[in-house]
């Protein structure tokens, strides 16, 4: 297309776009409510064009120019505010009068702004209530500071206390420590516990428990018993046996340190405190308060029941009763400075020639000077 024909065809599609619009005004009705938003929108975009000719900075509409517009705006309907493009009347009839109330001063009293806590004030307050209670824990704290400042974080007042040294300012249960109470006592005072070995018999495998205790100071093994159904009652004749004879505990022993094991019943302590043993039940879940036994128990599997596979009981009370004697006689003991729990009949001698001497094939072997 040439630009000659271009320019002959513009002045035409102005000429029916002009047309169409003065068809549509012809037969275009307007009615009383269109004159209003007309109105409202000729104020609206007067004020308009003055404020635009500020290069910078925010829109901002005097309170004359506010009243303007609401004096337009209030004439409508509310589900006309959605065609407003500035304000709602609403909105413009609350920021004309509240512009209006700075205008005027106030000679009544005004409220006084409230002071802002900081922590420094709020340790001062702690430290008011832990004077005041001493014995108060965290949570008791917590709820009186609430008093005062309801909205107060619990998460907060825990790091402060932490700070402050007091984290748990309740007072602490009176009495000595398990440490110190285990070590003035370890020379009456037994551990015992009960572990478990799996035989392969002839009809299926079949679990064995084994009773024990050990005394703290010398580290002495007394093996109880041996069974396969190892109950209440098999514990009980045990200590009816200890009661009528000869007790291996010895007459020194005053203290027993048990597990929560339930065949550990009230029958059974009442047995044991007819030999002279004061039964003293650990806490739950705190193996390490009778750390003795279990280090035993450790002991004994890692150097010989877990190398063994057995097929009857004799073999199993064989291996225990040879473990038990090496324990004592062979084995080197860091309470005993490296020494022995039980001393051997011949002392051992510095010179000769060295020999080795098997207790169990494969597993518990010593060596010494003849």
């Amino acid at each position: 297309m040439n630009d000659s024909e271009l320019t002959m065809r513009i002045p035409r599609l102005y000429k029916r776009f002009h047309r169409k619009l003065m068809k549509y005004i012809e037969q275009a009705s307007v009615t009383e409510e269109n004159l209003l938003i007309n109105e409202y929108l000729r104020a609206e975009n007067l004020i308009l064009k003055q404020m635009c000719r500020i290069r910078f900075g925010k829109i901002r509409l005097s309170r004359e120019e506010k009243i303007c517009l609401a004096k337009k705006a209030i004439k409508f309907q509310k589900w006309h505010t959605n065609k407003i493009s500035l304000l709602s009347p609403g909105q413009i009839v609350k920021y004309s009068n509240a512009q209006a109330a700075q205008t005027h001063i106030s000679l009544g009293p005004t409220k006084t702004p409230k002071k802002r806590m900081t922590a420094l004030m709020y340790q001062q307050k702690i430290l008011e209530i832990i004077d005041e209670h001493p014995t108060w824990g965290k949570r008791q704290i917590l709820a009186e500071l609430r008093k005062d400042f309801p909205t107060i974080d619990r998460i907060f007042v825990g790091e402060l206390l932490y700070k402050m040294g007091f984290w748990d300012v309740r007072k602490k249960r009176e009495g000595i420590y398990w440490k110190d109470w285990l070590k003035k006592h370890e020379g009456i005072t037994w551990g015992g516990d009960f572990f478990s070995v799996y035989v392969w018999t002839d009809h299926a495998l079949v679990k064995y428990d084994i009773l024990f205790f050990i005394h703290l100071k010398t580290l002495r093994v007394v093996i109880a018993g041996i069974t396969a159904d190892a109950t209440e009652q098999w514990l009980i004749n045990i200590l009816k046996s200890w009661t009528d004879g000869f007790c291996p505990l010895g007459e020194d022993a005053k203290f027993l340190i048990r597990d929560r094991d339930r065949r550990y019943t009230k029958e059974v302590d009442w047995y044991l405190a007819s030999i002279g043993l004061s039964p003293i039940k650990i806490a739950p879940g705190a193996p390490v308060m009778n750390c003795v036994s279990e280090q035993f128990v450790n002991n004994i599997r890692r150097d010989c029941l877990s190398h063994c596979v057995f097929t009857s009981e004799e073999g199993l009370r064989m291996v225990i009763h040879q473990y038990v004697d090496y324990y004592h006689k062979y084995r080197p003991h860091k309470k005993h400075d490296g020494g022995f729990i039980m001393p051997r009949e011949k002392p051992m001698s510095l010179i000769g020639e060295i020999k080795q001497e098997v207790l169990l094939p494969g597993l518990l072997t010593t060596y010494f000077r003849e």
